[in-house]
């Protein structure tokens, strides 16, 4: 049984590394260093110029931002300016989910439900957006510093296959340090 554990194992990983050829990981970290992940290397930090000027509704704001050059995939955090507490972290999510599946452009509305994620817990959404180039999108969201803390990684879904397997490593590396 061991033998095929290990083999199993062997083959996930192969195919992982497969998936993500050519794709590197690079980490950064964020908010004084209180947040960690690795994020694609290929993807810049955004502007704060260009920010503002994609984002208009300053209360969801991102601060950090990382896309590559044709705006397709991004990955972004925002430190919300709503003030929560582990009460509210359900809330967020059904009204995370409600507003997605409310938009006539969004479709494939699915949750997991409140996570771990090393050792802290997140909300995780999925949803497609089906405009005239439809994505795919994940949005994540926690506690951070008495605030709501929310992580999207958006990618085409016509390349759902390159960036999935990245976007679960994404995840697997993203580290909060604020005690909460």
């Amino acid at each position: 049984m061991k033998k095929f554990m290990m083999i199993l194992l062997c083959l996930c990983l192969v195919g992982c590394t497969n998936q993500t050829k050519g794709i590197k990981l690079t980490e950064v970290e964020m908010y004084s260093d209180k947040i960690i992940a690795s994020v694609p290397k290929e993807l810049e930090m955004m502007s704060e110029g260009r920010i503002v000027e994609l984002y208009r509704n300053e209360s969801e704001r991102p601060q950090y931002v990382y896309t590559n050059p044709e705006v397709t995939v991004i990955v972004s955090f925002a430190k919300t300016k709503i003030e929560s507490n582990i009460e509210m972290m359900g809330l967020m999510q059904e009204f995370l989910v409600n507003r997605w599946t409310n938009l006539e452009v969004t479709e494939e509305v699915t949750t997991e439900g409140i996570i771990d994620i090393n050792g802290k817990d997140f909300g995780v959404i999925r949803y497609v957006n089906v405009t005239d180039d439809p994505y795919k999108v994940l949005v994540i969201h926690s506690l951070f510093e008495g605030y709501m803390l929310k992580i999207s990684f958006k990618y085409p879904e016509s390349e759902e296959d390159k960036w999935f397997v990245v976007e679960e490593q994404f995840i697997n590396s993203l580290q909060v340090n604020d005690n909460e």
